[in-house]
């Protein structure tokens, strides 16, 4: 074998090395963000429905060891920002376990059982249907606002989303296919309350999800939708994160996403965007997001709010707020216009 031949065989093996280890770091990329069940709970709340089943938790020492982080980590407002935070929605989760909510059941397009939990109101006014965001629930998420909603008269229906808590499937989409759940839970809402008014409430990937319906076939009991920190689209996230959490370059991992993305979950998530689905919003659209917000950079809601046709849209930003806590640091500011959202969507 002569020099040229070795030098074109070595040239070859290591293309083919850089080609395998990108394979390998992009596998490992796309389970790292789109797979929420291995064969085993994913998901340390996913009995919390049940009050009296055995939680598990977190040894003295890990959790001292996160104490010692945050301490360390953070300015003392900031950590006594967090410890009331954490307060909060411990009191808010109680108050949605002390209903006793009712467990309602479906079955998705693509055949994967999905689960959600209703709490009914006295002289119901509307539905609120609450969808959580990327890996939590509608325990965290809503926890704060849940017991005021419910005391103004709104019913609620927390959903856990496909992948996520009781509901069954292994893969998150981003909104995708999330967005096809949401109908089907509207649709139920009015098989089984069929005089009652819907407002579709999402946080984060959750607002990214009830966004992207917002230009769909809807029932006619969806009256409007509330985002709060939701993202533009699946791709401007993606970017996003792998710039300032991994400090990777878009290419190649986005586009090699988006190709196991479309062989495993049988979807392209560059198809879908919320920011494009406002513009042919079809319910009136409130948006919501913290300036203080390090995960999903609030200047998403403001495109979206820009991009929906005038007068089919608010928004309020809250000064300071981290991710998915507007409602947390300026309740009453936020209520109020919460409020006059709902009264202009159920006339």
């Amino acid at each position: 074998m002569n020099k040229k031949t070795k030098k074109y065989i070595g040239a070859a093996i290591g293309v083919l090395g850089v080609a395998g280890a990108l394979a390998a770091a992009s596998e490992f990329f796309f389970d790292l963000g789109f797979v929420n069940r291995r064969g085993r709970n994913p998901d340390p709340d996913m009995s919390v429905w049940d009050p009296h089943a055995e939680q598990k938790t977190a040894s003295a020492a890990v959790r001292n060891m996160k104490r010692r982080r945050y301490r360390n980590a953070m300015d003392p407002e900031t950590v006594k920002r967090r410890e009331y935070a954490n307060r909060k929605k411990e009191e808010g989760r109680a108050w949605i376990l002390s209903k006793d909510p009712e467990r309602w059941n479906i079955t998705s397009d693509d055949g994967i059982p999905l689960v959600a939990h209703y709490i009914p109101a006295e002289n119901s006014r509307a539905l609120f249907i609450l969808v959580h965001g990327y890996r939590s629930n509608g325990l965290r998420d809503f926890a704060y606002i849940a017991k005021p909603l419910h005391e103004k008269g709104y019913s609620l229906l927390i959903l856990d989303n496909r992948a996520h808590g009781e509901s069954g499937g292994k893969y998150i989409s981003y909104g995708a296919l999330e967005r096809f759940d949401v109908i089907l839970w509207a649709n139920e809402v009015k098989r089984r309350l069929p005089d009652l008014p819907v407002i579709l409430n999402g946080v984060s990937m959750g607002a990214a999800t009830v966004l992207m319906t917002a230009s769909m076939d809807l029932p006619d009991n969806v009256r409007g939708v509330v985002a709060d920190s939701g993202y533009t689209s699946p791709s401007d996230i993606f970017k996003s994160v792998i710039k300032r959490m991994y400090h990777l370059p878009e290419f190649p991992f986005v586009p090699l996403a988006r190709v196991m993305s479309k062989r495993r979950i049988g979807v392209d998530f560059a198809d879908v965007s919320a920011a494009e689905s406002v513009k042919k919003t079809k319910v009136p659209l409130m948006f919501a997001h913290g300036t203080g917000d390090t995960f999903v950079p609030h200047d998403m809601s403001e495109t979206n709010f820009a991009n929906a046709p005038s007068g089919m849209a608010r928004m309020i930003l809250v000064d300071g707020a981290e991710h998915t806590q507007s409602y947390l640091f300026d309740p009453k500011r936020y209520g109020a216009e919460l409020d006059r959202f709902i009264e202009d969507c159920l006339k």
